[in-house]
């Protein structure tokens, strides 16, 4: 979430109202973490926003690994 990388927890509450109220009980959020280093995309700075958002808000969260295939079989 670009709210989220920007600090603006806030501002993803906001844009995740629509899908809460959509998704209800069922709304999970996704965190992933690219093993870059520092504080930008693909940081670790974003999985934890995410997850301490979804805890703020009482979402479950989904740790998942980013798997992407050459070859889909």
């Amino acid at each position: 979430m670009k709210a989220l990388s920007a600090g603006r927890a806030d501002r993803a509450e906001q844009l995740l109202a629509p899908w809460r109220d959509l998704a209800g009980p069922n709304l999970r959020l996704e965190t992933v973490w690219w093993q870059l280093p520092g504080t930008g995309p693909g940081s670790l700075r974003l999985p934890a926003r995410t997850l301490g958002l979804a805890d703020q808000l009482g979402i479950p969260a989904v740790l998942t690994n980013a798997v992407r295939y050459a070859d889909p079989s």
